[in-house]
């Protein structure tokens, strides 16, 4: 389908997002195309839940290594006094699983080209410096790293491995959609 088609160039990507001979010569108002949300935090979360319940497929395009935002470092949240991870991990574990949403972390939007309805998005994806074909999820790399820097979650205030699998509580796609985190280097 060419609404879902990648062109692969070194470390940049181009989306063609949604195209809209396709809608126009579809059969019955059926959903078809693609959409692209920009930003992972509860709000990007929540309109790609929707979007792709609607039958849209969804790219989740989020600069950071895991979705989830700045809500993990919420204690409670306003108005309820609910805790955010409470509200916010359901909604990672259904972002993580739909069949209809592709999470692309690490990424940023370069170039938008196109009019609405039809346009083509480029993206950059930044490297994890982790061979996603050799990782098994072990963990042994986090563990033998012998590089700290700055914890970025906690503000700076600590230090934490060079080399991590997510910030806690957030969502990092998996290797080969296994759904089991995958290392950082940064």
């Amino acid at each position: 389908m060419d609404s879902e088609q990648w062109t692969v160039n070194s470390e940049r990507t181009t989306v063609n997002v949604m195209n809209k001979e396709d809608i126009e010569n579809s059969a019955a108002n059926k959903m078809i195309g693609a959409v692209m949300v920009v930003g992972g935090g509860i709000a990007g979360i929540q309109a790609s839940l929707d979007l792709a319940n609607s039958g849209y497929y969804v790219y989740l395009v989020e600069k950071s290594p895991s979705i989830g935002g700045v809500m993990p470092q919420l204690d409670k949240t306003f108005p309820t006094n609910d805790c955010s991870m409470c509200i916010l991990s359901p909604k990672l574990v259904e972002c993580g699983r739909h069949f209809n949403i592709e999470i692309l972390t690490n990424t940023q939007v370069e170039e938008v080209e196109g009019d609405a309805g039809n346009l083509e998005v480029s993206l950059i994806q930044s490297p994890r410096f982790v061979d996603e074909d050799k990782c098994v999820g072990c963990g042994v790399c986090a563990e033998k790293c012998p590089v700290k820097v700055k914890d970025r979650f906690n503000e700076g205030l600590g230090e934490r491995k060079a080399i991590i699998y997510s910030i806690p509580s957030g969502y990092t796609p998996g290797v080969s959609n296994r759904q089991r985190p995958l290392p950082l280097l940064y």
